[in-house]
């Protein structure tokens, strides 16, 4: 009875795995170019927009409409197949990075394999950025239990069709979120939004930005 029941139990793992729906197969985040820099200034966050902001998707497009390139570059960095999530609470320094240097959510070194395995299905796309939204959470205590995953939130401030620069007035320190309203530059779709979750604060008279997280949805 034992032995039939041991027997079932590996018979219904190895279908799982066969099928694809181990943990290993979870999608990473998508890669992008959005945002280019964050920094502050005389009392601002300046916020930096890519020149050509791009974004991988799964994606496919009606035959009419026109995919640019396939693949993207490889991140670095290591972590389990959930990824790095330690936003406010640790996990910051050794967490993955992106190319820009930021920690990655849920990024980690899962992420690149599943790409290489899965470079047929991607494409990366140019887009513009229809708005920009802005949103204060406050301190490390306040953020801990509330954390948003990826998407957009209430925003405090939104900037319709931005230019490749904004400055946000800083109105106090804490965790902030700057998100990008992304849509499609030669495809008819709309990509959602792309965030960087961050820490803003105040040395002297000045304020310094620093624990950025880039945040995006699963590809």
């Amino acid at each position: 009875m034992h032995r039939r029941r041991f027997l079932a139990v590996i018979s219904a793992t190895t279908l799982t795995v066969l099928a694809g729906c181990s943990s290993e197969e979870t999608p990473p985040p998508r890669k992008s170019s959005v945002v280019e820099q964050l920094e502050t200034k005389n009392g601002m966050i300046r916020i930096d927009l890519a020149n050509q902001a791009w974004v991988l998707s799964r994606y496919t497009p009606p035959r009419s409409s026109i995919a640019v390139g396939v693949a993207a570059a490889k991140g670095g960095g290591a972590g389990s197949a959930r990824g790095a999530t330690g936003r406010a609470g640790g996990g910051h320094a050794s967490a993955p990075r992106t190319n820009h240097g930021w920690a990655w959510w849920h990024g980690g070194a899962y992420a690149d394999d599943w790409y290489e395995d899965h470079d047929d299905e991607t494409s990366r796309y140019p887009v513009q950025i229809e708005e920009i939204g802005v949103r204060h959470f406050g301190s490390d205590d306040v953020f801990k239990k509330d954390r948003p995953g990826a998407g957009p939130v209430d925003w405090d401030w939104t900037y319709r069709f931005p230019d490749h620069r904004i400055d946000h007035p800083i109105r106090k320190p804490g965790w902030y979120r700057v998100g990008a309203h992304i849509v499609g530059k030669r495809v008819d779709h709309d990509f959602q939004w792309e965030c960087i979750d961050f820490e803003i604060r105040s040395v002297g008279q000045s304020y310094t930005v620093g624990k950025e997280w880039k945040v995006s949805p699963r590809i």
